[in-house]
């Protein structure tokens, strides 16, 4: 009995893990807006679905953030 549940549990990981390499990489990037205390975005800070990062401006506590979903044939 033990060595049947012990082949039906790799079974099910063999499964599940031939499943998720099936699945596309759909990442995210995430960005920041930052703003001054009149709500005007005075700095940028992003990392890309490629992982390249881009910033400009200048980092407030004032901030509103968001993410890029990732296509996956690009």
């Amino acid at each position: 009995m033990r060595k049947a549940l012990i082949h039906l549990g790799l079974a099910t990981a063999l499964a599940i893990g031939s499943t998720a390499a099936a699945a596309p990489d759909v990442g995210r990037g995430e960005f920041v807006h930052y703003l001054d205390e009149n709500g005007t975005v005075v700095g940028y800070y992003a990392v890309h679905c490629d992982g390249s990062v881009e910033s400009w401006g200048k980092p407030t506590r004032n901030r509103a953030t968001g993410v890029f979903i990732c296509d996956p044939d690009v």
